[in-house]
């Protein structure tokens, strides 16, 4: 055989492997969050998303076995909703509204149908693969991140590196997704020192990887990411103490689930005060640095004190998002069956509201992601999405409890964990259905794992 001919058929065979588009497209989404590369992995998962569709194609023409996902119905008719939102709001974004309704189809049944598309053995190789990237990607991350707070004191770059307006941006193109960065990477060394028997993670990695990423969560600032994560260690607490009995009437359980949640009450104030703590020294250490820099330099024999400040301050708590929310029950009304589609949020805000959407950018969102699936689709496409969720978690929920003492019951809650804590995590930040960006896609890869393992004998 020919050398060419041994690469064509390797291309051929690799062209339709699910497994190794959902990893290529996870980790583009992943570097489209450094500043430095976003616009290169732009492109990139514009060529990723032109790939999925010549998949799509092949997976319904010659393997249609591949979208038999249970509780189909629902989705499908949300799918077809947005394509018909797409039509009945034709004169604006039309094309973007159906790349998007494609988008959400390559979510539900490439990435959470892979337990229907992909062998066992396969999503268990591709699961342990991306848990470390996460964990080794969020480390070099963060370091390039604590890096470039000293770059920006000294030099001009196109981008917002280090810390901006009070918030520390690193090398990301936000500081709520370098924060969202940090939590994943801790939940995949959560769940990386249950899913390797034999190999299991370098302690020390593992500790470094949650001390600079927690740093790193407490000096972005960003609310929403430290919902996620405290939601995450809720939900752990109260599925550690439902195993441990078998009778919920038990006086012991009741007793212990009060103190779960008085444990939960004294773990949130207690975060906060370290999260404020952890900001006032870094800046009072930045403030001394950039002191005795400037000593050194300019040959100044009084110290000129230069404060950095971090943290939002006295800032209204919600950060914009009630103005965001009234501006969506507004938007809402336009189409409240059928929605606007999700690419018309900018066009229909400057039509219908004084000023357009609160927080102009080049991603307009209502920042909540309950309200999005609302105005975007509906209250059709909202009940018909939730239906379609909570069936699906059902499952989960079902398998873990058929097996409450087992190892898989105890990695399934941790999925469960995530996913629960995702939704609580959405009320304040943009997610799912909300377009081609990590936040979106993150719930997808782990709601698939998550029904992937709870297939597993």
């Amino acid at each position: 055989m020919r050398y060419y001919d041994f690469f064509f058929i390797k291309v051929q065979k690799n062209f339709y492997n699910l497994s190794l588009f959902r990893i290529l497209y996870v980790i583009s989404l992943l570097f489209e969050t450094v500043c430095f590369t976003e616009t290169i992995f732009g492109w990139i998962n514009g060529f990723l998303i032109f790939w999925a569709f010549f998949i799509f194609l092949h997976i319904l023409f010659n393997e249609p076995y591949k979208l038999k996902i249970e509780n189909r119905t629902e989705i499908i008719v949300f799918i077809l909703l947005s394509i018909l939102t797409s039509f009945v709001n034709f004169s604006s974004n039309f094309l973007m509204n159906l790349i998007t309704s494609f988008h959400n189809f390559m979510c539900i049944f490439f990435f959470l149908g892979m337990y229907k598309n992909t062998s066992k053995e396969k999503i268990k190789k591709e699961m342990k693969f991306m848990l470390n990237f996460f964990l080794y990607f969020s480390i070099l991350f963060s370091l390039g991140g604590f890096y470039s707070i000293f770059l920006s004191k000294t030099n001009d770059y196109p981008y917002r590196i280090g810390i901006y307006e009070n918030r520390f941006f690193g090398i990301s193109t936000n500081p709520n997704q370098a924060g969202l960065v940090s939590v994943i990477s801790i939940f995949s060394c959560d769940l990386l020192n249950d899913l390797n028997c034999k190999n299991k993670v370098n302690r020390f990695i593992s500790i470094l990887c949650v001390f600079i990423n927690i740093i790193t969560l407490f000096l972005t600032d960003s609310n929403a990411s430290f919902v996620f994560l405290i939601s995450y260690l809720g939900v752990k607490m109260l599925y550690e103490t439902f195993s441990k009995y078998e009778k919920i009437k038990d006086i012991k359980f009741i007793r212990e689930t009060f103190f779960v949640f008085i444990s939960l009450v004294v773990m949130i104030s207690s975060s906060f005060l370290l999260r404020a703590s952890c900001q006032i020294f870094v800046s009072k250490f930045l403030s001394k640095a950039e002191c005795k820099t400037l000593t050194t330099v300019n040959n100044i024999e009084e110290e000129e004190i230069v404060e950095t400040k971090l943290g939002r301050g006295n800032h209204e708590i919600s950060s914009g998002r009630i103005q965001l929310l009234k501006q969506g029950l507004k938007l809402s009304k336009i189409h409240p069956l059928i929605g606007i589609g999700r690419e018309n949020l900018p066009y229909y805000g400057k039509i219908y509201l004084n000023g357009g959407l609160a927080f102009p950018s080049k991603h307009q969102d209502l920042h909540n992601i309950y309200m999005s699936l609302i105005v975007s689709y509906g209250w059709i496409g909202f009940i018909l999405f939730i239906i379609f969720i909570l069936k699906n978690i059902r499952k989960i929920i079902s398998e873990i409890f058929t097996q409450t003492h087992s190892k898989k019951s105890k990695i399934l809650s941790k999925f469960l964990s995530i996913i629960i804590s995702y939704f609580a995590y959405g009320t304040f930040e943009i997610g799912i259905m909300s377009g081609m960006f990590l936040p979106d896609i993150l719930i997808w890869v782990f709601f698939g794992y998550a029904l992937s393992f709870s297939d597993q004998d």
